[in-house]
Order: structure tokens, then C-alpha cells, then sequence
């Protein structure tokens, strides 16, 4: 099924021809995002989603603070049809104390390397885990394989590749004397032997690094045969996801073929590249006895 982030209100009715499910921003809680909803605001989505499941983004690095906050958040939630995406463990155990653990979906971003750990966390009690992109395609296959496919995979968008709790800009600014606004959406760190562009986003809850370009799984969704095919939005504009979402969707539903579908990615004019998914990984934990 296919799970797409939500930026506006106004195109759920698209969603629900093109999605199964969408994921969800908070103000206080959300890591990152393109557009986040406060607590009335999530609930006026339930109310028009019909029957997209609904994911509600924790991914905040929580400290003991936060605790209070996020669990009076999910009372708050508790009596609705809504999962949880997360990236800390310890808003899992709130979601565990208060019995909705099979509620949430653990996204460690690099972290989940191989099938063992996967196994780990859904023996917990996960309803699902998010694999990291960072290993090669054969490597995902056999972590979706040996966990019955009950993996979330993000198919689409931009790679976190790093989270600090830090606001590393604003210290950088503090450091350098210099005086400019901090415009999430639209900042760039350059190394000074590369030519690659990386979005820096510093939020609420710190500063995450994300890679130069687009990642893009659909020549390879169905032999990776996730349960949950993610697609995220981040630093993508609404039409611009709307058409992606719309193609993923067309490809899956035997509507058009892959060549069709690569060239209307390819005409979105995103920067899309392969990324780790034909490189020998260096992350590989044990050798498969299969």
C-alpha cells in the first residue's frame, strides 16, 4: 500500500483516489516537514480521511521534558484509528504503556541494516519498521523477505542522512558573527571539494542533513514487495508530489508501465539518482545462512 506525507488540508479527497494512507505533521513534535498541523488541526483530517489509514509524525528526539507533552498528545489521540511514526524509542515505550503499541512504526532512519533487527523490534510489538536506503536493493529484498514484507520503505524523496539535537546553523551564526534569517526549506550546506547541494534543515527539535537528490525505488517497489511504500515530500513542492504520488499509483494499478512511469518522474525535473542502491554495503551485520 502506498503512504504519502500530507502538505494540504484541501487534497485529501486526491489522496484518497491515489493512496492508501498519508502521514502527518505536527507543530510540537515533528522532526521536519513541509507543513505541520497543530492537535484541532489532525483531528479535522481524521474527520475527512475516510478510509486512508493515518500516520501522526513523533519523530522528535525526545528528552525528559517532552515526556509530559507528547503523552498527554496521545491521550488526546488514544480513542482514534491513528498510528504513530517515530524515530526515538522512547515515544515507543509511551505508546506500549498505554497499549497502542502496535500503533507505531520505528524509523531510525540509517539504523535498520538487516533482518535480525528488523525481526527485533516487530517481536516487540511494532506494527512496522522503516529500513534504511543506504544498503543495496538485494540487501532490502532479503530483510523484506525474512520479515513476511512487513517493512515501511520510503520509495520517494529525499534520504535523512543526519539529526542532531543541536540548532548547528544558529551556532554556526553565533561562531561566524553573521546575521541572516534561518529559512528551513530553503538552505544548503556545500563541502568545499564537492559541488552537491544538501538541504540543512534546523527545526524545533534540532538539525538534520538530507542527501543532494531524489531517491526513487519504483523500478524495484515489487521485488521488494514492501507492506507499507512510502513516499515523502520533504522539500518537494504540492503538484510536484501530487504527480508522483499519481504515477506511483498508476504503475502499481497496471495503468501504465515502467517506461511511462520513469519519464513522468523524470519530467517532475527532480534531480533523481540511484544513490546505494547497486554499491556493496559496509553496514552488513551478519551473512545470511539462505
Amino acid at each position: 500500500m502506498i503512504i504519502a506525507s500530507l502538505e494540504n488540508i484541501s487534497d485529501i479527497d486526491f489522496y484518497k483516489t491515489y493512496a492508501n494512507g498519508i502521514v502527518v505533521y505536527t507543530n510540537d513534535f515533528s522532526s521536519f516537514y513541509n507543513k505541520a498541523y497543530d492537535l484541532e488541526e489532525i483531528k479535522e483530517i481524521y474527520e475527512k480521511k475516510d478510509g486512508l489509514m493515518m500516520f501522526v509524525d513523533v519523530s522528535m528526539m525526545m528528552e525528559n521534558k517532552d515526556i509530559l507533552n507528547l503523552s498527554k498528545f496521545i491521550d488526546s489521540l488514544k480513542d482514534l484509528d491513528i498510528y504513530y511514526y517515530f524515530s526515538d524509542l522512547g515515544v515507543f515505550q509511551l505508546l506500549k504503556d498505554k497499549g497502542l503499541g502496535n500503533r507505531g512504526v520505528y524509523n531510525p532512519s540509517t539504523l535498520l541494516t538487516n533482518h535480525l533487527d528488523v525481526k527485533f523490534y516487530l517481536d516487540c510489538g511494532m506494527l512496522s519498521c522503516q529500513v534504511a536506503n543506504e544498503i543495496p536493493v538485494s540487501d532490502i529484498e532479503k530483510i523484506s523477505k525474512h520479515n513476511s514484507n512487513n517493512i515501511f520503505f520510503k520509495s520517494f524523496g529525499y534520504h535523512q542522512m543526519f539529526h542532531s539535537k543541536r540548532n548547528l546553523i544558529s551556532l554556526y551564526k553565533e561562531h561566524k558573527n553573521l546575521d541572516f534569517d534561518i529559512d528551513p526549506m530553503n538552505m544548503f550546506l556545500k563541502e568545499q571539494k564537492r559541488d552537491d547541494l544538501y538541504h540543512i534543515y534546523q527545526g524545533n527539535h534540532g538539525t538534520l542533513l538530507f542527501r543532494s537528490y531524489v531517491i526513487n525505488y519504483i523500478e524495484e517497489i515489487l521485488t521488494i514487495n514492501p507492506r507499507y511504500i512510502f513516499l515523502d515530500n520533504i522539500f518537494i513542492d504540492s503538484d510536484t508530489f501530487k504527480s508522483v504520488l499519481k504515477t506511483y499509483s498508476d504503475f502499481l494499478t497496471n495503468k501504465i508501465s515502467i517506461d511511462e512511469a520513469l519519464k513522468n518522474l523524470s519530467n517532475t525535473g527532480l534531480d533523481i539518482q540511484d544513490g546505494f542502491k547497486f554499491n556493496d554495503t559496509v553496514y552488513q551485520k551478519e551473512k545470511s545462512n539462505e
